[in-house]
């Protein structure tokens, strides 16, 4: 992890004039940091609206999204990242970029052996078996995948992406686990998925010891093909920059993605955990819609001011997840998760006590990153 002080003005011995922000992209990595923080550290989780909470197994709620577009988005960064150096080769930067991969994916390891795999009991310490995926994790692995292409051709892209959905699709669908059937997917554990996490990660090592990880092995195809969607449309924005009608064309194609999700769930149901195709052209669809709507406004129609409140937290959004997941182990650790949210539950209505800490958490960060911000510092990993 690095700080980055950056210059408050360019100074006029600049060799070549500075790119202006795209500022919809830092808004949109803020609004979905925030929402990944507000939905994901509940005080208490049964006082949530159904649709603040993910569902049982298939299904698509809005918690549903904010993950995906992350990655989504982390994509769509990549290609600007690449852009913006006048001299870049792939193989000249990949040690950099192979160290910030496995420090992000470490990262990951320390989150969830503090989340997971020690606590407190009667005075002593005990550990449990170290969950090795996490959401870390796959947002490491899924940039892995879409790093070598940085370069290639959107049309060379897209094809990639899509053969890594046709892939994982036809995994679920035609190989059975052992002892198990093809295509069964109305169960957590009894799907090709959960049997290559057991066999790859080992049991112990799965979400919880369940027998399958949100977050597994299988599941990184059609997450990797989620970044290579934001790597495409990154190259899309940057490549017809400024050209309306072309920017309308890019909301076509996410409407199109959207509408091959829901169809496509006919054969292959719409679900988070285990990642599937159709849950990824749905996700990347309206994070599609929705960036070339912030592009529009922002970028396009020049109205930036409305959202320059949101470019501290989207410059150094992925600092702030981690650090909120940081806080969130130190306020369980310490009993002010949930105990805060129960006693405030004693005067007001509980699911309004949960949302009022999360709603509270997100002001917080927005804090930390103004205050970051006013003093030129943004992390990178």
């Amino acid at each position: 992890m690095k700080a980055t002080v950056m210059p408050p003005v360019a100074t006029a011995t600049s060799s070549a004039p500075s790119r202006e922000r795209v500022i919809s992209l830092d808004a949109a990595r803020a609004i979905v940091v925030a929402l990944m923080i507000f939905m994901g550290h509940p005080m208490i989780l049964v006082a949530l609206p159904e649709f603040l909470v993910h569902p049982q197994w298939h299904g698509f709620r809005l918690p549903d999204f904010v993950f995906p577009a992350f990655i989504f988005l982390a994509g769509v960064s990549l290609a600007y990242s690449v852009s913006a150096k006048q001299t870049f080769s792939i193989w000249a930067a990949s040690p950099r970029f192979f160290q910030r991969i496995a420090t992000l994916f470490g990262i990951g390891l320390a989150l969830n052996f503090m989340k997971y795999s020690v606590r407190m009991a009667e005075g002593a310490l005990l550990f449990a078996p170290l969950r090795y995926m996490g959401v870390l994790q796959r947002i490491a692995l899924s940039l892995l995948i879409a790093w070598p292409f940085t370069r290639s051709r959107k049309r060379v892209v897209l094809a990639v992406a899509a053969a890594l959905l046709l892939a994982h699709g036809a995994i679920l669908l035609l190989v059975a686990p052992p002892g198990g059937v093809a295509g069964y997917l109305e169960s957590p554990t009894d799907n090709i998925a959960a049997w290559i996490d057991r066999a790859v990660l080992g049991l112990s090592h799965t979400y919880l010891g369940r027998g399958y990880d949100p977050e597994g092995v299988l599941g990184t195809l059609s997450s990797g093909a989620q970044a290579l969607l934001g790597l495409f449309v990154g190259q899309w924005l940057l490549t017809f920059a400024r050209d309306k009608k072309r920017t309308l064309q890019l909301a076509m194609i996410g409407a199109a993605w959207v509408l091959m999700g829901i169809l496509g769930a006919a054969i292959l149901p719409i679900n988070k955990q285990l990642w599937t195709p159709t849950f990824v052209l749905l996700s990347s669809g309206i994070a599609t819609i929705a960036l070339v709507g912030l592009y529009w406004i922002a970028d396009l129609m020049r109205y930036r001011k409305p959202f320059e409140w949101l470019v501290p937290m989207g410059m150094s959004a992925l600092f702030i997840y981690i650090c909120s997941n940081v806080l969130l182990v130190v306020g369980r650790a310490t009993g002010f998760f949930p105990g805060a949210g129960l006693w405030l539950s004693e005067y007001i209505p509980a699911a309004a006590a949960s949302m009022f800490f999360s709603a509270a958490e997100v002001t917080l960060w927005f804090c930390v990153a103004g205050w970051l911000h006013k003093r030129n510092i943004h992390f990178k990993i």
